[in-house]
């Protein structure tokens, strides 16, 4: 099973996967749609990807990169392309480099989610790939939650009165847009790179 927060992430994972036998479902941003619980849970043996977009805590890491954390060793160890470490989830944007970087230093991960803390809660057996669409060194702005929906997809409203108020709004999004962009093909590369792997070791 793959999860994803957004369906733009959903999008280029189904591309990526085109004719591999894997289901990818959209949970939402902070997972707010997962559809396993208590009442319906995983086999033990099942095997989850959380596959999205996050935002670098390493320096080193730039825009298009995508890391891998596996904490329970589901992955060959012949794969490579990837580099591995761990993923912070949180349950709030880190919108500023100083932010980032009290992250960093106080947990040594290489980049921050806000899915894995909800996923990881359902299951033990999940693989968390992100890449990376905001570097270290750059602000997130929190005002792009509001305009889009828990699925990513844009509000119109929304963003015409948030461009009426902050007209310098406009170039943020259009940097942002094209970072999202850049992430998700990269993540859907990544995430096949994984699938393979996982289905030949299998």
């Amino acid at each position: 099973m793959i999860l994803t927060a957004m369906q733009m992430e959903t999008r280029a994972v189904q591309r990526a996967l085109a004719g591999l036998p894997v289901d990818v479902i959209t949970i939402g941003i902070r997972g707010c749609r997962v559809p396993i619980d208590a009442e319906h849970p995983l086999p033990a043996e099942a095997v989850v990807i959380l596959a999205g977009m996050g935002g670098a805590l390493d320096p080193s890491l730039k825009v298009g990169d995508a890391v891998v954390d596996d904490p329970a060793g589901l992955l060959p160890a012949s794969i490579d392309g990837v580099p591995r470490g761990m993923i912070h989830g949180a349950d709030q944007i880190i919108a500023t480099p100083a932010e980032k970087a009290a992250l960093h230093g106080r947990t040594g991960a290489l980049a921050v989610d806000m899915e894995s803390g909800v996923v990881r809660r359902l299951s033990g057996r999940v693989i968390n790939v992100r890449a990376i669409s905001d570097s270290a060194d750059e602000v997130l702005d929190p005002r792009v939650i509001g305009l889009v929906d828990d699925v990513g997809r844009a509000r119109p409203m929304k963003i015409g009165a948030a461009l009426v108020k902050s007209p310098g709004l406009a170039r943020y999004l259009a940097r942002l847009g094209k970072n999202s962009k850049i992430a998700c093909e990269a993540l859907g590369g990544a995430v096949r790179r994984i699938v393979e792997a996982l289905l030949k070791s299998s």
